[in-house]
C-alpha cells in the first residue's frame, strides 16, 4: 500500500440524491450510527439539483454537501463519480438517499476486502419484503454467506476499493443507470482476477419501486434509466470487453430479435401474426412458471433494450475523463 493511502482515512460515504427531503435524514442517521466504529470517516452528501429541502436537512445533519451543476445531464453515476473525487478514503460506501443502512456489517466488509485484496465491491442485500421500508434494519451480527456476483443491483450500499476504482476509470458519470453493473465488469476486465462479492444479510432497507406500476415507468423514461445498457455495450465495444457485457445485453438482444422477427414478417405479410406469436409466448411463459410478473418483465426488458438501441446508435462513447467538473460545494440552501 503506498504511503499516501496508509495516511488517507479507512472509509468515506458518498450519499447521492435527488428530492429526497422525506428519507435523507434518516438515511444521514443511520450511515453515521453504522460507521461509528470506524475512526475519521467523512460522509458527504451530492445533491442533483434537488427542488425541496433535500439539501437543507442534509446541511442541518453537519455533512458536507456538494450539488451538482447542469453543464451535462444529472444522474446517480455522476453523483457517484463526483463524491469520489471529494473524498479520500481508502474505501469509499456508496449509500442511495433513500436508503436505511444497518449498523454491523460495514467494519468486518471492509476487514475482509483489506484481508483478501481480490475483492473490490463489497455489497450487502435488500431488506425489501421483509419489513417497511421506513424501518431501520437490525444490527447484522454477522456476514452470513458470502459469494462472488457478476453484478449487483442498485440501491445496496457497495463498498469499493478505491485503488480498484481508480484502477477501472472510475464510475462513469454519464450512464443513466446500471452503473453498479458497468464497474463491476470494468473491474473484471481491468483487474484480473478481481472479486464483486454479496453477503446474504439484510443490510440495507429502501423503498420498492416496482415496474408493475405504470408511474414507476414513466418517472424511469423521464430520468433515461431506460438508456443504460446501450451505454454499456458501446463503451465495452470501443474499449474492447463486450464479452464481458453479455449479461446487460440481454435486453438488447431481445429487441433485436423482436425487431429483426417483425422486420420479416412484414416482408411476408404475417406481421400480426408475429406478433400474437410473441405475445402468447410470453403470456405462456408467465403461465408455466405461474410468476404473472414476468409477462410485465418481458415488455420491460423490451422497452429498456428499444431505448439502448437508441442510446447505442445516436450518442458517442463517453467516459469520465470527458466529464465536465461541474459541482460546488454549499453551505447553505439556496433553493
Amino acid at each position: 500500500m503506498a504511503e499516501e493511502d496508509k495516511m488517507a482515512p479507512l472509509l468515506s460515504v458518498v450519499i447521492i440524491g435527488l428530492n429526497e427531503a422525506e428519507r435523507i435524514g434518516q438515511c444521514i442517521d443511520s450511515v453515521r450510527t453504522a460507521v461509528s466504529d470506524i475512526p475519521d470517516t467523512v460522509i458527504v452528501y451530492v445533491d442533483s439539483g434537488s427542488s425541496d429541502e433535500t439539501v437543507s436537512i442534509a446541511l442541518s445533519k453537519d455533512v458536507r454537501v456538494f450539488r451538482l451543476g447542469k453543464a451535462q445531464a444529472l444522474s446517480p453515476a455522476a453523483g457517484r463519480y463526483v463524491g469520489s473525487l471529494v473524498t479520500s478514503g481508502q474505501f469509499i460506501m456508496f449509500v442511495d438517499g433513500d436508503t436505511i443502512v444497518a449498523p454491523g456489517w460495514i467494519e468486518p466488509a471492509i476487514e475482509l476486502m483489506m484481508r483478501d485484496t481480490s475483492i473490490v465491491m463489497f455489497a450487502g442485500s435488500l431488506c425489501n419484503g421483509q419489513q417497511n421500508a421506513k424501518v431501520a434494519p437490525a444490527k447484522v451480527e454477522h456476514l452470513g454467506v458470502i459469494r462472488s456476483v457478476y453484478q449487483i443491483g442498485g440501491g445496496q450500499a457497495p463498498i469499493v476499493s478505491r485503488q480498484a476504482l481508480d484502477s477501472a476509470g472510475n464510475w462513469n458519470p454519464f450512464l443513466r443507470c446500471k452503473e453498479e453493473a458497468d464497474l463491476a465488469i470494468r473491474f473484471r476486465h481491468y483487474i484480473p482476477g478481481s472479486q464483486v462479492v454479496q453477503c446474504n444479510q439484510c443490510t440495507v432497507n429502501t423503498p420498492i419501486y416496482s415496474i408493475l406500476y405504470t408511474r414507476e415507468n414513466i418517472r424511469r423514461w423521464k430520468r433515461g434509466f431506460f438508456k443504460g445498457p446501450g451505454q454499456i455495450i458501446r463503451n465495452a465495444i470501443a474499449h474492447g470487453y463486450l464479452s464481458k457485457s453479455c449479461e446487460v445485453a440481454k435486453p438488447v438482444v431481445l429487441a433485436i430479435a423482436l425487431l429483426v422477427g417483425l422486420a420479416v414478417s412484414i416482408a411476408l405479410k404475417l406481421w400480426w401474426q408475429f406478433l400474437l406469436l410473441f405475445s402468447g409466448t410470453a403470456f405462456l411463459r408467465a403461465v408455466i412458471t405461474r410468476k404473472p410478473r414476468r409477462l410485465v418483465t418481458v415488455f420491460h426488458s423490451l422497452l429498456l433494450g428499444i431505448c439502448s438501441l437508441w442510446e447505442f446508435a445516436t450518442v458517442p462513447v463517453r467516459t469520465a475523463s470527458d466529464y465536465k467538473h461541474d459541482f460546488i460545494e454549499i453551505y447553505e440552501d439556496i433553493v
